[in-house]
């Protein structure tokens, strides 16, 4: 219910920054890690603002009606960058990896816009290494679909 309820959350707070000057509407972007990535998947169908997002360690298969997964047909044009650890056993990396493959044929037109990447070996506490690669990732990913300068 948490997950939800900051899902429901997310339009409110992007009227408020771009009602406040804080944020340009053709600028919202999301990042979230484990639960954070869970609110993504959510909050990417419930916010059609969002240009670019970066999933984390989550998962689009949920137990529950309002599960992304069986809203594909609303993710593009999002540029979204899902990020899962091989040895991940919190959050195995098989519901996002089958999720991506559900999302190619709705990001055929501009499939540069949709990645999936797996970090071989990774647990969900990923090492140091891992975390920068994450990172660096993420970032590039960002920089990429809103031309802004951000550093890791």
């Amino acid at each position: 219910s948490l997950v939800t309820e900051t899902i429901n959350e997310v339009p409110a707070v992007v009227d408020a920054l771009e009602a406040t000057g804080l944020a340009a509407a053709d600028q919202f972007a999301l990042f979230g890690i484990s639960m954070g990535a869970y609110i993504i998947y959510g909050a990417i169908p419930a916010e059609r603002r969002v240009r670019a997002a970066v999933a984390l360690l989550g998962s689009p298969e949920w137990p529950h009606p309002a599960s992304p997964h069986h809203r594909a047909d609303r993710f593009f044009p999002t540029a979204l960058l899902s990020i899962t650890g091989e040895k991940d056993v919190n959050v195995p990396p098989d519901g996002a990896r089958a999720f991506h493959r559900t999302l190619e044929p709705h990001y055929r037109t501009s499939s540069e816009r949709l990645r999936y990447l797996e970090i071989p070996g990774a647990p969900h506490m990923m090492s140091e290494g891992d975390w920068g690669t994450v990172m660096r990732e993420a970032v590039g990913w960002l920089r990429r679909f809103l031309g802004l300068t951000l550093h890791a």
